[in-house]
């Protein structure tokens, strides 16, 4: 399919970590959860193989704060009124039987 995989999204949102990176202002981001998923990952070091299975939660402020190594962070609950037909896109695993890492650079058929 001619879909995008967590691969293409590192490689479009590059120039837009590079701006964060480098800006002293406060940044609020609100996205779709793959996008948040590779941004918490690159911004937490967490290897790009591993970035699809980050479980990035509903409803959920979550703040990063620079310290020495990496960002600290703060995860800041919000009230909503319930939906049922609000989900999360979390997968715990691939959808076929293939490895993990080929799952993670978008080998899914």
């Amino acid at each position: 399919p001619s879909g995008e995989s967590y691969i293409d999204l590192i490689d479009r949102l590059k120039e837009f970590i590079y701006n964060i990176e480098n800006n002293k202002d406060i940044v609020v981001i609100i996205a779709h959860q793959a996008i948040l998923r590779v941004l918490y990952g690159y911004l937490m070091g967490i290897s790009n193989k591993d970035i699809p299975f980050i479980d990035i939660p509903l409803h959920t402020l979550i703040e990063l704060t620079p310290n020495t190594y990496n960002f600290t962070e703060n995860y800041i609950k919000v009230k909503v009124p319930f939906d049922k037909n609000l989900v999360g896109t979390i997968r715990r695993t691939c959808i076929i039987d293939i490895d993990k890492d080929s799952c993670a650079l978008g080998k899914l058929v």
